[in-house]
């Protein structure tokens, strides 16, 4: 099978990340280097060159820096490592690193060369103070799409969102779980993303997942969700923050009923991390720059990662206040380590009456929960208004606000077909392509 986009680059930066890595071992072994300065400019340098590959530097017009964030306090960050901005505020004079507003700063890394529990604590505690220093209500520009937090909520829950507004805004409710669980993404999806990336240390996933929790149990770090990085790599072994944008795990499929305002908060992976640091910095940038960047950019065909969740957030009350505390999750199976790989992009197939809704959906029609042809549709089904809801709102496309029904999707588009009635998003042409892509070809008599 031909791989393209996102999985092909990853396959070949992953290879030159692995030489890279030998050249800068093979020279630090030649001269005996041991001044950590050097060492850490080498490993910088690496990860400034990994990451003019992957991003489209010249496309976007942005800039890999290093030096400090001027934060919405007023004040100065510690020192950054690596900071992907879409612009500098001033150079710091007599020197190759700048001071950069965090509107501007899309992610943050901090680079180890050999990843020990020292550094992961020092690392873990440079990134909570990007958070504590973060106000929301000063970002310029929101890069938060609803459509994200639909989704994201549906990934992590497994259960269908019928109206966000319900949740966020003048409607939070700090008592609520959907309401905290919806308002923490809209933090996560503004933030800079965090990323901590070791080149050596911790040997195995166990031990790296291991060091994470005993830091967080011992409260050497603070074990909040909007604490913590985005991603820690070391060696070959991944712990990503499960947001839904793009990685998320419904913990719903291990133990149904059991998990119950609930949320798998982390989980790990033991394969290729510059395919996860691609996944997640691709994403976001997606977000970021909608216009420049098209869905095609991550390939034609979609890789499964066999995520493995370790760290649940329990929602309640904590301490007098409402919110999320980690707890470790308990043994689950083995993971099965087959890849997966799969054609990407799928239009949903629905039954007659839910089709028969979208399509007066796409026709920009006015429609309510109790419309006469919603009534018809249901009497004719023998099923109640709610399980018809429940239909609506499972296909991904529908949203219900006051009792009015409104699509979720930029441009939908609604297909009978050979396989039966097909709904999908047809922004970028992805419908169309499916379609071309999929539907046979009648040869004439």
């Amino acid at each position: 099978m031909e791989l393209g986009g996102i999985i092909e680059l990853s396959y070949f930066l992953e290879n030159y990340f692995k030489e890279e890595i030998k050249i800068a071992e093979d020279f630090q072994e030649k001269y005996k280097l041991n001044h950590s300065g050097t060492i850490g400019d080498m490993y910088e340098g690496l990860t400034n060159k990994i990451l003019d590959k992957l991003i489209f530097l010249e496309k976007l017009n942005l800039k890999v820096v290093t030096g400090q964030i001027l934060n919405h306090k007023g004040t100065l960050s510690t020192q950054i490592d690596c900071m992907i901005v879409t612009k500098v505020k001033e150079q710091i004079p007599n020197s190759e690193k700048y001071i950069c507003d965090i509107n501007d700063v899309i992610a943050v890394l901090e680079v180890k060369k050999n990843l020990n529990k020292k550094d992961l604590k020092d690392a873990s505690l440079k990134m909570q103070g990007i958070f504590k220093n973060f106000e929301i209500d000063k970002i310029k520009e929101s890069t938060v799409e609803i459509e994200d937090l639909y989704r994201g909520y549906e990934m992590i829950t497994g259960k269908p969102l019928e109206d966000v507004y319900d949740y966020i805004g003048e409607n939070v409710n700090p008592t609520n779980f959907d309401s905290v669980l919806l308002n923490t993404l809209i933090w996560e999806y503004t933030m800079p993303l965090r990323i901590v990336l070791g080149y050596n240390g911790y040997a195995s996933e166990e031990s790296l997942k291991n060091g994470l929790l005993n830091l967080i149990e011992e409260k050497e770090i603070n074990g909040g969700i909007l604490s913590m990085p985005n991603l820690i790599i070391a060696r070959n072994t991944s712990i990503i923050k499960l947001t839904g944008n793009p990685y998320a795990i419904n913990v719903f499929n291990y133990k149904p009923n059991y998990f119950e305002d609930y949320w798998a908060a982390y989980g790990s992976y033991d394969k290729n991390p510059i395919l996860i640091l691609t996944e997640i910095l691709w994403t976001r940038l997606k977000n970021k720059f909608p216009e420049e960047l098209k869905e095609d950019i991550f390939g034609d065909y979609v890789k499964h990662e066999k995520v493995y969740p370790f760290v649940m957030m329990e929602f309640g009350q904590h301490k007098g206040k409402y919110g999320f505390a980690a707890i470790e999750l308990p043994k689950f199976p083995e993971r099965d380590n087959t890849e997966l790989i799969s054609s990407g992009w799928t239009p949903t197939k629905v039954d007659r009456s839910v089709f028969i809704i979208i399509g007066e959906l796409c026709n920009e029609r006015k429609l309510f929960l109790h419309s006469p042809l919603i009534q018809d549709l249901i009497k004719n089904e023998g099923i109640t208004l709610l399980e018809f809801k429940q239909k609506l709102l499972e296909t991904g496309y529908v949203k219900i606000n006051q009792g009015r029904l409104l699509l979720r999707t930029t441009e939908c588009a609604c297909v009978v077909s050979p396989e039966g009635y097909l709904v999908g998003e047809n922004k970028d042409g992805k419908m169309t392509k499916w379609l071309i892509e999929n539907t046979p070809i009648r040869e004439k008599n």
